[in-house]
Order: structure tokens, then sequence, then C-alpha cells
């Protein structure tokens, strides 16, 4: 009889397996990708003539140039996906998920097991295997309520019987731990996870939001929400963790060109920019305070001491 760190690791090893077939796939059609932009380029250069010689000689040369400026769209569409792709699959293959909520839902007598990453995953016989941290379901997880409780998706409330809570500690392939808990401050794996991410830049806050957190997080019914607390309490994770939220929640009305931090120093921008690919998205504009000031009034900083100027931002 297997134990239940035998079964998980199984499926871990399971998971990673599937991982890897997907980062092979992607590598051979970013290798295809490249080909075919060669093949584009040659027929740009050999077979290509611009002809203005008369007016039906200048249609068809516009409708030659309009089908290979298609052709080069298509191909810079699928090439910035496939970087996307390849990036969170390289960053599951490092710890493919953190946790798993075992559900049931109403009318159905077996349960479910969801698997929750920093990205989500869907294996290539199409079936999704990990899902991601922001995902409507993984709300059961932070909730930390046992027995009945339910998730919003698609304007609906789903109701659910949370039956198991379980969190992971994974390096690639290999299962170090794992431990089921009903309030995940108390457990003492826990909280050696949260000593841990305050050196580590954060990149396993994921698996360590408190339902309190998790509350600021998704909270969606204010424009304007200040986080306060005293040193230590979470604050910085917080409003890393609600940016990546929103910008997953929100992709169809907000794009990341439209969401401005302000940091305090250049040291704090050099550590936003590291924290949030962690959390599954790239960094938003990121701008110190004098370097937003110089964006913004020019003229009339130009006139201070050169020693009282803001530094002028490089990016």
């Amino acid at each position: 009889m297997t134990t239940d760190f035998e079964q998980e690791q199984t499926h871990l090893t399971t998971i990673y397996q599937q991982l890897t077939a997907t980062l092979a796939a992607i590598n051979d059609a970013q290798s295809q990708n490249h080909q075919a932009g060669n093949t584009i380029k040659a027929q740009i250069t050999g077979e290509a003539k611009l002809n203005f010689d008369s007016y039906a000689d200048n249609l068809d040369t516009f409708a030659a140039l309009e089908t290979i400026n298609k052709e080069i769209d298509m191909l810079n569409l699928k090439t910035d996906s496939l970087i996307a792709r390849k990036d969170e699959t390289l960053r599951l293959l490092e710890q493919p998920y953190f946790a798993k909520i075992t559900l049931t839902f109403p009318e159905e007598t077996d349960s479910e097991d969801f698997y929750l990453g920093s990205a989500s995953y869907t294996n290539q016989d199409g079936e999704p295997v990990i899902f991601d941290w922001r995902s409507p379901i993984a709300d059961v997880y932070y909730q930390q309520t046992f027995g009945p409780t339910s998730y919003q998706a698609n304007g609906r409330q789903i109701p659910v019987t949370l039956n198991q809570r379980r969190q992971f500690q994974i390096q690639a392939d290999q299962l170090i731990d794992f431990f089921d808990t009903q309030i995940a401050i108390e457990d003492p794996l826990l909280l050696a996870t949260l000593k841990e991410a305050k050196t580590t830049q954060m990149s396993a806050i994921t698996a360590t939001i408190q339902k309190e957190q998790n509350t600021i997080i998704r909270q969606q019914t204010t424009d304007h929400l200040l986080i306060d607390g005293i040193a230590g309490s979470g604050k910085t994770s917080v409003i890393f963790q609600r940016i990546a939220y929103l910008l997953y929640r929100q992709r169809k009305e907000l794009a990341l060109n439209e969401v401005l931090m302000i940091s305090p120093n250049r040291l704090f921008q050099d550590y936003i920019a590291q924290v949030l690919p962690d959390l599954g998205e790239q960094t938003p504009v990121n701008l110190t305070l004098q370097q937003l000031l110089a964006q913004l009034l020019p003229e009339e900083l130009a006139d201070l001491p050169i020693a009282a100027q803001p530094v002028t931002p490089s990016n």
C-alpha cells in the first residue's frame, strides 16, 4: 500500500514530465517560427519587387507588401506567445505547484483535486492540471474555510465542500515535504516558509497568504485602497500580490502599461523587478518619486541646483 507521500511524489513526477514535454514542444515551435521568419526575409529580399510604373502595378505592389506585413505580424504574435509560455513553463519547472485543495461539488459523490501554482498549466492532452493562484477556484484555498464554502466565477457563486487543504515544499521534480492544515499560520512548517520568504525575494509568499491578506488582495468593490500596518506585517507582499492579481483578473480591461508603481528609491525598484515575475506577471512602469517629477515637471526642475535635481530614469 502506497503512502500519501509516495502518491504525491508520483503525481509530481508525472506533472514534471508533462512540463518537460511542453518545454520541448515550445522549443521546437520557436525553431520553426525562426525558420519561417528567415523564409519571409528571403522572400522580401529575393522575390518582392517594388513596381510603381502604373496604377495597376501600384495595387499589386501594395497588396504584396500588405501580405508580407500580415505574415510578419503573425510571426511576431506567435513569437511573443511562445516566449510567454516558455517563461511560465520554466518557472513551473522550478516549482510546479505549492498547494492542493480537494473539493466536492453539489450532487457529486467523488471529490476532485486541484493543484495551485504560480501559473496555470494545461498539458498537451488539453487537461488543466495546475491552476493559477489567482484563479477563482484558488480563493477556496486562501479562505482557509473547511466544509461547505463557495467561490465566485463568471458572476456566479459556486458552492463546494472543501475536504482537504494540503501545502507542499517542492524543488523541481522532488517532493521535500507536505502538510495538511486548517490555519496556515499555526503550522511550524509554514512559519519556516514565512521566515525564508523574507530572505529570498518573496518567491514563495504566494503559499503563505493569510485569510485577511487574501481579502485585501482580491478586493474589487473599491477604487481606492490604503494598506496600513506595523513594520513586518506584510504590507509590501500584499500590494505585490494585489497588483499581480488585478493584472490577471482584469487582463481585458487593465494593461501593464496602465499601471504605475512609485518606489521610494532605486534599490526598491530593483527589488520589485525581481519579485513580480515570481508571481506570474511582468513588472509595470516603476519610477521613484524623483523620476516621476522629472518627467512631469522638467522645466520647473531645470532651474534647481544640479545637486537638488532628480535623477532622470534610464529607461
